[in-house]
């Protein structure tokens, strides 16, 4: 299936679009094909866009209080490529280790993509997010908030705040790597 770069964003849009109508409605045998066709078209979709890409180099924070979680997402990452991944089991920790690590290496971005927890105790991801979007040398890393919560309130604080994305758990594979793709082009 080749399809433009200007076709692709519409196609994906489409399929999730679709995807959560069906997944919201009583699954029966048709439905449940039709689902899975559209799940198999977004995998094809997904590793014909990302076809190439070489996450070898990109460093990236996992921040979640869950080690459940932070194992998930480092094993799906590691699956896709990546070898550059710390992590952290709170906001403190995190920002602790996005400002050694800029110290360390010297560089002004220590990280090319930060996914994090929204609840966590200590600090949260929202109030980390406000944190690095407010200093200058920080501002500039992208961000995925990885949420449980269904809360509206607190996905538009983080918009408003600057993240870049946001992703619901339970994660979907072939979600979550579309949208690290999209913010690593």
């Amino acid at each position: 299936m080749n399809l433009s770069k200007e076709e692709m964003p519409v196609l994906l849009k489409a399929i999730e679009t679709h995807h959560k109508e069906i997944s919201s409605l009583h699954i029966d045998k048709s439905k449940l094909a039709t689902l899975e066709i559209l799940n198999d078209i977004k995998s094809k979709l997904l590793s014909e866009r990302i076809e190439g890409t070489d996450y070898g180099s990109y460093h990236v924070l996992i921040v979640d209080d869950a080690e459940s979680a932070r194992e998930q997402l480092k094993l799906l990452l590691s699956t896709h490529g990546f070898r550059h991944m710390d992590e952290a089991d709170d906001g403190h920790h995190a920002i602790v280790k996005i400002k050694t690590k800029s110290m360390a290496y010297g560089k002004t971005i220590p990280y090319d993509l930060i996914l994090i927890d929204l609840n966590m105790p200590t600090i949260s991801g929202l109030d980390v997010l406000k944190l690095m979007k407010k200093d200058h040398k920080y501002s500039k890393i992208p961000f995925i908030m990885i949420t449980g919560d269904k809360n509206k309130e607190n996905l538009i604080e983080a918009m408003k705040a600057g993240v870049h994305d946001y992703i619901t758990k339970p994660l979907d594979e072939v979600n979550l790597m579309l949208r690290i793709n999209k913010l690593l082009q």
